[in-house]
């Protein structure tokens, strides 16, 4: 008789996660779709908010506006211990994307069951939409709307949501170029500055058409005081 071969020791969370499982005193969600993170680390110039805020955004798959970074108190927070220099985003970064990866598994299986598919089903092209934002940020977006393309739908629905160039480009010059943002609008939330590329309108649509998409719409939502665009929302179809 052959022995059984024993099961494999089950993973073992990061310190910071298992000192500290409950989801909820990480993470918050409200109905607007904002997801509110409360790490135990202190931002002490080594970048750790930025740093979490990209990790939390990427394996939430959301976009990263739409995160906001609360900073960590003994009554809200999880009980991370000392910060420690570079070693708090090893620690609360392996946390917190453990944290986010368990919270969106768990989304995706509601999902799944009230629309009654599996959840591989919920990933699988080709699709009626895609939406970009942060994605679209290179000088080159040829290689990201010709995979799109080949995802969407043949009536599928190309959706660009961008800052207005009127309002992106600041007292800078009128033309393409990289820019780098600050956040300073977030409040002092992020201390890491973002490469990113700005481009006019007439820019937009070229790249748009080049890569073989029909706009369809161009929606410019200004402020209701002043008027000016804020944004800018291109709608496209595969051509």
């Amino acid at each position: 008789m052959n022995p059984q071969t024993p099961s494999p020791p089950p993973a073992k969370l990061p310190l910071s996660l298992a000192a500290n499982p409950k989801l909820s005193s990480w993470l918050k969600f409200s109905a607007q779709g904002q997801v509110t993170v409360t790490p135990g680390k202190v931002e002490i110039g080594q970048g750790i908010v930025t740093a979490l805020a990209q990790i939390a955004a990427d394996e939430l798959d959301v976009d990263i506006s739409r995160l906001q970074m609360v900073r960590a108190s003994t009554a809200t927070s999880p009980n991370e211990g000392v910060t420690s220099g570079s070693l708090s985003v090893q620690q609360s970064g392996r946390a917190l994307r453990h944290v986010c990866a368990e919270v969106r598994q768990i989304f995706l299986g509601l999902a799944s069951e009230r629309l009654g598919v599996g959840i591989d089903a919920l990933f699988s092209p080709p699709f009626d939409v895609a939406v970009c934002n942060f994605s679209l940020l290179e000088a080159e977006l040829a290689p990201v709307l010709d995979a799109l393309r080949g995802v969407l739908c043949a009536r599928g629905r190309l959706v660009i949501q961008t800052v207005h160039p009127w309002v992106a480009c600041g007292d800078a010059p009128h033309v393409d170029g990289w820019r780098e943002e600050t956040f300073a609008s977030f409040g002092g939330g992020f201390t890491t500055p973002m490469p990113w590329y700005f481009r006019t309108l007439a820019s937009w649509v070229d790249a748009i058409s080049v890569s073989r998409f029909a706009i369809e719409r161009i929606v410019e939502p200004a402020d209701a005081d002043s008027g000016r665009p804020l944004s800018l929302l291109i709608e496209a179809t595969p051509s």
